[in-house]
């Protein structure tokens, strides 16, 4: 993502976040690092990400039970593209706008 649509994300996500879950997939832990200071500096609540980082060992199974047990709005996870990628299914995915980074 460029730091345009960083930003856009980062306000889309302020703006809805009572109102819908967020998936943000991005590419790299750097990424994934600087959207969480982002998004936490921009007073949202509910921040969580799951990464190689965050979970060792157990980063899939970590992602379907946190799809699991959140609540229908106010959530923002962040997740890595070769994890998200090996999901073969979530739950309550109806609830979640997904937001990916496709390229650098």
């Amino acid at each position: 993502m460029q730091w345009w649509q960083i930003l856009r994300t980062n306000t889309a996500i302020k703006e809805h976040e009572l109102e819908r879950n967020h998936l943000v997939i991005l590419l790299t832990q750097i990424l994934a690092d600087q959207f969480l200071e982002d998004l936490r500096n921009a007073g949202v609540c509910l921040v969580d990400s799951i990464t190689t980082e965050t979970n060792k060992g157990r980063v899939k199974a970590e992602i379907s039970k946190y799809f699991t047990g959140t609540m229908d709005t106010g959530h923002v996870l962040v997740v890595l593209w070769p994890r998200f990628d090996d999901l073969p299914y979530f739950e309550n995915k109806g609830n979640w706008d997904i937001l990916k980074q496709l390229r650098c």
